[in-house]
């Protein structure tokens, strides 16, 4: 439930600008009419597609919701019209995009970070292969193998053209 916490809030705000503009236009009694920011209504959207994708897979939404939080840096993407901005001449940071993507990283950086493959996993990966070349290059000669095993080739297959000759050798 904590790793939900940036998701929430992102949420919260966009709910709350959309309820506080369609409140003012339904109860306000004068001519304007208040309208929705293309910025907000691709928040929305894009808020809409996360909570889809949570409900399918599990994990997907993670990387989509980092995705919309770092879009709404841009002027293209938002999920609240209040803003609070730090600016450095013409560089505007919005903070508290800022701080929904920190916190979102921090609080999912188990499923963000790439995991490395165990010694298992790869020896494994490398034995795969290698059989794959060995089917292939199964049908050749002797000569064709000792030919083909000076070649510039991946170490795969020069485990598995090393493994042939050896056996044909036999």
């Amino acid at each position: 439930m904590i790793k939900n916490i940036p998701l929430l809030i992102t949420t919260g705000l966009s709910l709350l600008t959309i309820a506080g503009t369609f409140i003012s236009n339904l109860f306000d009694s004068s001519e304007y009419t208040y309208v929705y920011e293309t910025d907000i209504i691709i928040g929305a959207i894009a808020l809409l597609i996360i909570w889809t994708s949570k409900l399918i897979n599990e994990k997907i939404w993670i990387y989509l919701l980092l995705l919309a939080l770092i879009a709404s840096f841009s002027n293209w993407v938002d999920f609240s019209n209040f803003k609070l901005t730090f600016s450095i001449g013409s560089l505007e940071i919005n903070l508290i995009a800022l701080a929904l993507t920190i916190s979102h990283f921090a609080l999912n950086s188990d499923t963000l970070r790439v995991k490395e493959k165990t010694e298992e996993e790869i020896t494994i990966e490398f034995e795969t292969k290698v059989d794959y070349f060995i089917n292939k290059f199964s049908s050749k000669s002797l000569d064709e193998l000792k030919t083909r095993e000076n070649n510039d080739l991946i170490p795969e297959a020069k485990e598995a053209i090393k493994r042939l000759i050896n056996e044909k050798s036999l």
